[in-house]
């Protein structure tokens, strides 16, 4: 479960979130964040991922997992 935000702490409804695997040929996960800026990966892969986000008007903006 991964939640957006601004920088102020609000909620980024309708952002795009992006689970990429470090593996080239697992597929990235894309999910759509909801009115909480929530999105919810499940069976998600083991080892090294990068989680992105984007939205109109914002910095994209990306975090390593594992």
């Amino acid at each position: 479960r991964v939640r957006v935000v601004t920088t102020s702490g609000e909620p980024l409804a309708d952002a795009v979130v992006a689970l990429i695997s470090a593996n080239p040929a697992a597929v990235p996960r894309v999910a759509v964040t909801d009115a909480r800026g929530v999105v919810t990966f499940s069976d998600i892969p083991s080892g090294s991922l990068q989680l992105v986000a984007s939205a109109g008007g914002f910095v994209i903006s990306s975090m390593r997992l594992g």
